[in-house]
């Protein structure tokens, strides 16, 4: 087995990495700064596989954290890949877990990420070795080594051109503007403002309401999909408009009307968008398969649940030309949602239970009324959130349920169900 080895400082990574692929070499190529390790395994001068001691450059977290697989198939793709003798990323596109075109979209990425974050090293060692471990070698990506070096080095003189907006100084004036009202909430849809005005009508029918909605065929296809739903559903499929409303109930439908076209208008940040969205309705059906634990009406925990995040979505719209780090965004959502999701809606006439939703369920003690309902959607967004925490955590945030009478298999069978739908309705 031949090896060489050396100091970054003296021979760089991408002359490293320029070599290996000159050379058609087949191996693994090891760095170390400062006890990070990553590890890059290239066969005929191509990536193949890439590991990493460093959080977002590991394949396993990656697919966690994008619910593209759960806890549990990721450990049984591991064992069964290893007791197969085949390499795991072959095991995953075999089972239909991946397509070959997604997890090499997402090697890609780790690749890029672990090799940019070493090219800001100041130091370091590598050894490269003529040999792969039987986990990795004949896996089915192989990715150009010199586009993972040019996508890299780009993206780090981009990010170096553009300095980082001063966190604290950016918080402060996003506060200002918020308590000043200069941020710009977008007026009520005209949908809204149709469905709403139908409402008020006593003579309004269900054939009404299904005429406003199916102006908008995406909508109508999105309601329909909801409606039979494997969480959802439970009573045969529904085909039609009017059924869906009918089986939903008008405040649950007004709330999916209202999700949809605030995500639909936003022309920016699309795909962060679709994510909070993906979030609300995982946490709106949670919400209601356990209102009735909490006695809590299932259509209002739904609603609650659904537009709770509200305010994230004009927030990203709001940011959409600002040049700031994804650690900066998730700050500022973090902080400022619960604030904005509340002035919007106040603006557009949201009702007392849904306003006090928005604003409290991050600390449902707080309320002074609706108590049942906050710490339900409370509760929801907690699972929702740590849909790939370990089992006892997920047993921990189910307690008050599981001494109520819930049947924690049944309900993670059906969650499971509906997370894996969740891509269809947003």
């Amino acid at each position: 087995m031949a090896k060489i080895e050396g100091d970054l400082s003296l021979m760089p990574i991408s002359d490293l990495m320029q070599w290996i692929e000159m050379s058609r070499k087949s191996g693994t190529l090891l760095i170390e700064f400062n006890g990070i390790v990553k590890r890059f395994y290239l066969q005929q001068g191509k990536i193949i596989y890439v590991s990493s001691q460093k959080k977002g450059e590991m394949l396993g977290e990656y697919l966690l954290s994008k619910k593209l697989i759960d806890i549990k198939q990721l450990k049984e793709s591991i064992q069964k890949s290893q007791v197969l003798g085949i390499p795991f990323t072959g095991y995953l596109i075999s089972e239909g877990l991946l397509t070959a075109e997604t997890l090499e979209s997402i090697i890609s990425e780790i690749a890029e990420a672990a090799f940019r974050d070493a090219l800001k090293w100041e130091g370091g060692t590598f050894q490269f070795k003529d040999s792969l471990p039987p986990s990795v070698v004949n896996g089915p990506v192989k990715i150009n080594t010199s586009t993972v070096v040019f996508q890299s080095m780009r993206t780090l003189y981009e990010s170096q051109e553009a300095p980082e907006t001063d966190k604290t100084e950016f918080i402060k004036k996003i506060a200002q503007d918020v308590s000043s009202g200069k941020i710009e909430l977008p007026p009520v849809p005209d949908i809204i403002v149709k469905l709403n005005s139908a409402l008020k009508n006593d003579n309004t029918t269900v054939v009404d309401i299904a005429k406003i909605i199916m102006s908008d065929q995406i909508l109508t296809s999105k309601i329909l999909k909801i409606v039979n739903s494997s969480y959802y559903a439970r009573y045969g499929k529904i085909t039609s408009l009017q059924q869906a409303i009918i089986y939903m109930g008008l405040k649950s439908l007004i709330s999916i009307v209202t999700v949809y076209t605030l995500g639909a208008t936003n022309t920016y940040n699309a795909e962060k968008i679709k994510t909070v969205l993906k979030h609300s309705l995982i946490t709106a059906f949670i919400a209601r398969h356990l209102s009735p634990y909490l006695s809590v009406d299932p259509e209002e925990a739904f609603v609650c649940g659904l537009l709770h995040d509200i305010g994230k979505t004009v927030i990203l719209e709001h940011l959409h030309d600002q040049r700031i780090t994804d650690e900066l965004m998730n700050d500022i959502l973090e902080s400022f949602h619960t604030k904005i999701g509340f002035l919007l809606a106040v603006k557009w006439k949201f009702s007392d239970v849904v306003k006090e939703t928005i604003r409290l369920h991050h600390n449902p003690g707080d309320s002074e009324k609706f108590k049942d309902v906050l710490q339900l959607v409370s509760t929801a967004n907690s699972l929702a959130n740590n849909l790939n925490s370990e089992e006892n955590q997920f047993h921990d945030c189910l307690k008050e349920f599981l001494n109520k009478g819930l049947n924690v298999e049944e309900f993670q069978n059906d969650l499971n169900a509906f997370v894996k739908e969740a891509d269809l309705f947003v």
